[in-house]
């Protein structure tokens, strides 16, 4: 049985859309379903909750609120989707760093807010973008470039490797405080930061998350080391007993 699916329909405002009948009628069937809107303000996504839907698109200024977005939604059973290679705003001329938008470095820190990332390409001719994009995001988790090469509407010249992983953390939960009064000036602060470290030649990698090692894994680790005799050369007990306790 195939449950990987989900019916999209065109934007609530458009008038080939279905009714709010038919649109309660569908939710009453269990039929998961959403509309081809971009939310950004609160109110619409409560409308939509209220409608039955079983995914949403968050764009805007609500992707700088993920972590409560993401709360609220699995509460009602519904999914989070984003557009992780558009810079976006709901002002046309919003500085490029204060958009919304997701490095291929940071996929990984949004992976606990959001439930699907969908690429979106706006040239129909070049197939091949899906590809590279796929391998950029969810394969090599990084970008060796200009970030404007594979974010659609982002002009600015910011290179991902010279760019600091710490204001990710930022951006997920932030609310955009640096437009409402509160003093915030983190993103123009590392992209300002990631120009010095591009002139100056220096790369900055997130480092790899450390992984347990269980006593049973360590034991064997140890064994192979030193082969059959490993009681001759160390007291393992000892070693394994001391771990524990740190």
């Amino acid at each position: 049985m195939c449950d990987n699916w989900v019916l999209r329909f065109p934007s609530m405002f458009d008038e080939k859309t279905i009714t709010l009948d038919q649109c309660h009628d569908v939710a009453g069937a269990a039929l998961p379903f959403f509309f081809n809107d971009y939310i950004d303000k609160w109110d619409v996504m409560y409308g939509y909750f209220a409608l039955g839907v079983s995914d949403i698109y968050i764009t805007n200024e609500l992707g700088f609120e993920l972590d409560k977005i993401s709360k609220i939604a699995k509460g009602k059973n519904v999914k989070i989707r984003v557009l992780p290679n558009v810079a976006q705003s709901s002002w046309f001329d919003t500085d490029d760093l204060r958009k919304f938008f997701i490095r291929p470095e940071d996929i990984e820190n949004y992976l606990p807010y959001v439930d699907v990332f969908e690429f979106y390409e706006t040239d129909p001719s070049k197939p091949q973008v899906g590809s590279i994009l796929y391998k950029a995001y969810a394969k090599d988790k990084r970008w060796y470039g200009k970030l404007n090469e594979i974010i659609d509407n982002f002009s600015g010249e910011l290179d991902g490797r010279f760019t600091h992983p710490h204001w990710v953390d930022r951006r997920i939960s932030c609310a955009k405080r640096c437009l409402k009064g509160r003093h915030c000036r983190a993103c123009l602060t590392i992209g300002s930061f990631a120009d010095t470290l591009e002139k100056a030649g220096i790369t900055i990698e997130k480092p790899e998350e450390k992984t347990e090692v269980s006593k049973k894994e360590l034991e064997e680790n140890i064994r192979k080391y030193y082969g059959a005799d490993v009681e001759n050369h160390i007291n393992l007990d000892d070693i394994l007993t001391s771990i524990e306790k740190q």
